[in-house]
Formats: structure tokens, C-alpha cells, sequence
């Protein structure tokens, strides 16, 4: 419910010409942290219920889908052409690690475990936004090097 609030805040307040008094660093923190907290309390539920591999990893995964979606939000805007917003270092580090790990728990754990086949068409639309948000960011990155990295023109 709080990953939605937020998302309406950010959309909202993107979408209004006025300037929002919301610290997204600060949203975007405590939202990580509360993530965090919701995968260690459900591990140790997993644990005493004596959870397998395959339930340990599909948390995981959901787990760290949602936090790239909600840290895209700090993202995003620096992505856009022409936005001359700065880039969140938290957020893209957040995004991106997320999208690493859970692409690594499709192709290692859940191919290891043999449950692609049975997966819901939602795990494949998150696989295919974790792959296209780490070619997006790659190609601004990559961009944003060559012209730090190059000289100036005369």
C-alpha cells in the first residue's frame, strides 16, 4: 500500500508545475528500510515454517522488484532527455543491484530449480523490466562517460 502512495505522490507532484516540498532521497530511504524489515521478518517466518529454497528466493525476487520500482521514482526524471535533473547515487545504486539480483534469481535459482515453465506471466514481465531498466540505464551511462571522458570540441 505505501510503494502505491508514493508512486501517486511522485506522479502527482511530476505532473503539477509547481515544486513538491517532498525529499525523495528521504521517501525513498525509509521506504528501503521498510522493505528491508518486511524481507527479514518474512524470512524468519519462512524459517520456522521450515520454508524451501524456492520460497526463500521467489520473496527475494518480489522483494527486489519492488524496490527498483519504487526507486525508478528517483530515477526516472534524470533519464528523461533534456530534464537537466540531477541523478540520485541511492537510487540508481538501488535499482540497479535489485535488477542484477533478480535477474540472477531467474536465471540461477528458479532455472536451477526447474519452476520457470510454471511461472506467472507477472515473473516474466518483472524479468523483462529488470533487463530493459539495466539497457536503459547502461546506455545513459555509457553516454554520460563518453562526454565526461572526451575532449572538448573546438
Amino acid at each position: 500500500m505505501e510503494t502505491t502512495d508514493v508512486f501517486c505522490l511522485h506522479k502527482s507532484t511530476s505532473s503539477s508545475s509547481l515544486q513538491s516540498d517532498v525529499n525523495y532521497e528521504v521517501l525513498l530511504r525509509n521506504c528501503n528500510l521498510k522493505l528491508t524489515q518486511w524481507q527479514e521478518f518474512w524470512h524468519q517466518q519462512m524459517q520456522r515454517a521450515s520454508g524451501q529454497s524456492f520460497h526463500h528466493a521467489f520473496l527475494n525476487f518480489f522483494r527486489l522488484y519492488v524496490r527498483l520500482f519504487l526507486n525508478s521514482l528517483g530515477v526516472q526524471p534524470f533519464l528523461r532527455k533534456g530534464s537537466g535533473l540531477a541523478l540520485s547515487p541511492t537510487a540508481l545504486s538501488a535499482c540497479y543491484t535489485s535488477a542484477l539480483e533478480n535477474l540472477q534469481i531467474i536465471t540461477k535459482d528458479f532455472a536451477a530449480m526447474s519452476v520457470l515453465p510454471y511461472g506467472q506471466d507477472s515473473i516474466t514481465i518483472m524479468s523483462a523490466y529488470c533487463a530493459v531498466f539495466l539497457l536503459k540505464v547502461r546506455s545513459y551511462l555509457t553516454l554520460l562517460y563518453c562526454q565526461m571522458s572526451s575532449p572538448p570540441l573546438l
